[in-house]
């Protein structure tokens, strides 16, 4: 064989050439095991972090219960405005206060309370006091014993003279008017008075309700002026029933007391909220000196002065307060002081009082407190 052949024979025997690929815009890719991507695809596991332990609350300030509130606190660190008005007009009232003094015993709403008073009488904030009461006066029940809720004024007093009247010796009970009852009277039309006299049993009244609209309504349509215990009598009147004798509603039923109480306490109670107007002008009668024996009739007797209006706005709850009559005291009434969570946010004459309440949007008087003058 020749060179030439040699060379052919040995050509035919290599593998052909491959072309050559060009090179990737994007670099050379490696190849990933399964696992490999499976590792590399799952997110991070976030660390779970240990829960912040929950401070307890320590003595508050009067400021601190609303941001408390708001960031959702411990319902011990609960303070109720409700709570602290009353204890700015129980003050004002000197009988509560002197009946209080001369109780003994001792629990811890009783205690608390002694604490709330001195606070007030010497104008400081005893807001971590009024704390203290608040938790004692929980463990008897009621919305005030709920996280932050909605505490009527009206409850909570009637709460707390439960707890002073079961806890305390020698307590002579100054807010509470004994035998109250609905009478019956003679028919009006036929005279028959066999079916006239009491229609219950007698009880023991703490605060007086009354619906306020029904008083603005006899304010409006009344064509002489009227005090605001004649408004006050009317407004808690009783439908007419029928006689036995004629069969028509000529009966009239009042109610009548046996003794009103030396702190007589009224709840206005409010359905809508009116103009400012109407509560300037219903504030203004009940601010008069009220007539006990044309409010219950009977043998009620006794004037009386109001000295605390207890409001309500917007889920809060403020007073107002002047110092009692006094016979020594030629310059009264004294000016009205206004403590918002026992704070002294101004003072001022009766007209300034009406303009405090009479506002663009309007408190509305919740508790008339008043003693025996």
């Amino acid at each position: 064989m020749s060179g030439l052949e040699d060379k052919l024979a040995a050509a035919s025997l290599e593998p052909a050439e491959q072309p050559k690929k060009k090179p990737s815009l994007f670099g050379k890719k490696k190849k990933k095991s399964f696992a490999t991507k499976l590792t590399q695809e799952r997110p991070p596991e976030k660390q779970a972090t240990k829960p912040k332990a929950v401070q307890q609350p320590t003595t508050f300030k009067a400021a601190d219960y609303a941001s408390s509130a708001r960031r959702g606190a411990d319902v011990s660190a609960q303070n109720n405005c409700s709570l602290e008005a009353l204890g700015v007009a129980l003050y004002a009232a000197r009988a509560f206060r002197e009946a209080f003094e001369r109780a003994t015993g001792s629990s811890p709403v009783a205690d608390a309370l002694r604490e709330v008073l001195k606070g007030v009488s010497k104008n400081e904030i005893p807001s971590s006091q009024n704390e203290a009461l608040r938790q004692a006066l929980s463990t008897r029940g009621g919305a005030i014993s709920a996280a932050f809720a909605y505490a009527d004024a009206a409850e909570v007093l009637e709460l707390l003279l439960d707890a002073l009247e079961s806890d305390l010796e020698k307590w002579s009970r100054p807010c509470t008017s004994v035998g109250y009852q609905l009478v019956r009277q003679p028919c009006l039309l036929c005279g028959d008075s066999s079916r006239a006299g009491a229609m219950n049993e007698k009880r023991d009244v703490r605060a007086f309700p009354v619906i306020a609209a029904s008083i603005l309504h006899l304010l409006e349509s009344a064509s002489t002026p009227q005090t605001f215990a004649d408004l006050f009598r009317e407004a808690r009147a009783s439908e007419p029933v029928s006689c036995t004798a004629c069969g028509e509603r000529a009966c009239a039923v009042g109610g009548e007391m046996e003794t009103v109480a030396p702190v007589l306490v009224v709840n206005l109670t409010w359905m809508e909220t009116p103009s400012s107007s109407s509560i300037a002008q219903l504030v203004r009668g009940a601010l008069l000196p009220f007539d006990a024996a044309v409010a219950f009739g009977g043998g009620s007797e006794g004037m009386y002065q109001c000295v605390a209006v207890v409001c309500f706005k917007g889920d809060h709850y403020t007073a107002y307060a002047r110092p009692p009559p006094s016979s020594v005291d030629l310059r009264y009434p004294p000016r009205w002081t206004l403590r918002d969570r026992f704070v002294d946010r101004g003072s001022g004459d009766v007209e300034w009082l009406l303009g405090e309440l009479a506002t663009a949007k309007p408190k509305l008087p919740a508790l008339l407190v008043y003693v025996r003058v």
